[in-house]
Order: structure tokens, then sequence, then C-alpha cells
């Protein structure tokens, strides 16, 4: 059996989406893969402690770790850290992401899963695991696209046609220890002629400067970039044959970046609902009822298309238990595609 190695770090107040990612990526899980899983926070409450547990608990695929390593590291950061716009503060946690290679409980391996807890695992992820780490390559992570490119002029230049994205990150952890890659993020950190405006995102790139490779956009589907992406033809040139298309309609992790589904929006974000109803399969499932209340159902009106092009009627999706059908759409029958009626 495949043992794969995956952590997290975030603070107490994020303890329910935490618990929608553990559900859907064991949900989704192949039974030949055993998932090793890592949370690290500073603040989790016993309380949550106990209901991530319970989640795990459910599996048999997998074994949780919840541990704090504020006694272990004494980082004082905050002060020379002041490069923050909006509310988008560098956490201890958010720092952890950037070390994990000094942490204890990594040492036993030679490369580890990074992911955030703002995602849910349509299917299983097994295989980032297997992308080839070679001696000059620090991590693994979804390229960002071209048109994003306004949000990252601060980076220097010539590492700004190789900026990565955060969300997801496959580390050489062996190779970051031979090169003492905390040292460069520490430097990195406390440089006060950079600008780092996307915090543990910035400092991982000009660490890595450009020793990265890529992986599908479908493991960072973002779906409030679709309507975007839609109307330029889902043409990026950094994403030139159709990727970026294929990843929307059959995403193997949606990462909801930016606008968030627990937070209430009218009309809600894209594929808001399939969030709830993975919360509603764990402890976390009474937690913001009131945000989805909140929100106007909308119903969506889609054609099924077999082989991509052969219509084959319509059919309305609304609400957690056609999301269900949708999952089920994506996993075991991928010939199929949804795509929207135009209103």
């Amino acid at each position: 059996m495949q043992k794969i190695p995956v952590f997290f770090s975030f603070d107490n107040s994020y303890s329910a989406q935490c618990g929608v990612t553990l559900y859907s990526l064991l949900y989704t899980a192949h039974k030949s893969v055993f998932y090793e899983l890592y949370v690290i926070s500073d603040n989790i409450s016993e309380e949550n402690k106990k209901k991530l547990h319970d989640i795990a608990d459910n599996f048999k695929n997998c074994s949780l770790h919840i541990f704090s390593l504020k006694d272990r590291f004494k980082i004082d950061f905050h002060e020379k850290f002041t490069r923050q716009i909006d509310d988008l503060i560098l956490t201890r946690e958010g720092l952890y992401r950037c070390i994990a290679m000094l942490i204890d409980e990594f040492k036993q391996y030679d490369k580890i899963i990074y992911s955030d807890v703002d995602i849910v695992v349509m299917r299983d992820i097994s295989a980032l695991y297997d992308i080839e780490l070679d001696d000059d390559t620090y991590l693994a992570a979804f390229r960002h696209p071209k048109f994003m490119e306004h949000l990252i002029m601060h980076i220097p230049e010539k590492i700004r046609s190789n900026y990565f994205g955060a969300g997801l990150w496959v580390m050489n952890l062996k190779k970051m220890r031979q090169d003492n890659f905390a040292n460069k993020v520490m430097e990195i950190m406390n440089d006060k002629s950079l600008i780092l405006t996307w915090n543990e995102q910035d400092i991982m790139n000009i660490a890595c400067d450009g020793h990265y490779t890529n992986f599908s956009y479908e493991y960072v589907s973002i779906p409030t970039w679709k309507n975007y992406l839609k109307q330029k033809g889902w043409y990026d040139e950094y994403y030139p044959n159709g990727e970026l298309e294929d990843a929307m309609m059959r995403p193997a992790i949606v990462h909801y970046a930016g606008q968030k589904p627990w937070v209430a929006h009218n009309p809600p974000i894209p594929q808001y609902d399939l969030w709830f109803y993975y919360l509603k399969k764990t402890p976390f499932k009474d937690d913001y009822k009131k945000e989805e209340e909140s929100v106007k159902k909308i119903e969506n009106l889609y054609t099924i298309k077999l082989f991509s092009f052969i219509p084959a009627g319509k059919i309305k999706v609304s609400g957690a238990v056609n999301n269900k059908i949708y999952i089920k759409i994506f996993k075991f029958i991928r010939i199929i595609k949804l795509e929207a009626v135009e209103k």
C-alpha cells in the first residue's frame, strides 16, 4: 500500500474548513493509498481536535497527527514582516509551511504534500506524490497564469514568468535540507528591500528562484476564474492547450482562493454548495448555517455532452443532493461533460 504524507497548517478558526478537506480527501482516495495526515496549529481547541480525529476515524486509509510548534520555534517575526495588504497577515502557521524541512515529524520523509484547507477534493490525488522532483527542484506547484501577472509586479522580474501559486505544493524536503532552505526563507522574510505582498507565496517563489516544476491546473481549479476564462476562450499564454477549460469542467481539486463559500455572497460563488455538501458530512455540520441560509439558492441549467460534443439532453443542478450526482459523473463517467446553458 502506498503511503503519502500530507500536512496542513492553520489557526483554530479554520478547523471546519480542514474538516471538509479531510473528509473529501479520504472519501475520494483509492483503496491502495494510505494517507499520513498532519495538522499543525498552535491554537486549535481540544473540541476541534476531537472532531478532526472523528473524521479520520471513519476511514481505514489514514492516520491523523495534530501538534503545535510554538514551543519549538522561537521566531518573532510580526514586527519585521509588515508588508501586508487587507487581512493577509503572515501567521506562524503560514511560516511553518515554508520551513517544513525543519519539523521533526517530517524528517522521515524526502518529500511531502502541503495543502491549504479551503479546498474540496473531487478525486484521488495520489498521482501528485508520484511527480518526479529531481536534484534541481525544490517543489512542484501550479504555474501562475499570465492573466494574473498584474498581481505579482512587485516580484523580481527574473522569476515573474515562472511564479507559482500557493495552496498546494509537493515539497522536496531532501533538497531543502541539503541547501539550508530554511535560512533562505528567514533571510527573505527579514529583507526590508523586498516587497512581499502575498506572504508565504512570495517568500517561497523568491527562495526557490525558479527551481520548481509544474503540475496540472486541475489540482487547483479556482471557481471564481471561470467567467473570465470563458470570455477569453479558455486561453492563457501559459496554458495554451485547453488545460484550463478541462480543469474547470473536471477538477481534481476545487480551490476556493479569494471568495469563500462560508462567507455569504449573493449571488453565491460558483460551486459553493459543493463545499456545504461535504461540511454536512462532518462533525462541523452546524457551523456556518446562517451563512448558507443567507445565500439565495440558484438553479443552474446544464447540457450533458457525451464525448464533449454530442448533446444528450439538459439537466438542472441545484443544492447539495445534486452535487453528489455531479461528483459521481466526474469520478466514474469521465466522458460526460456539463456545459452551462446561457440564459
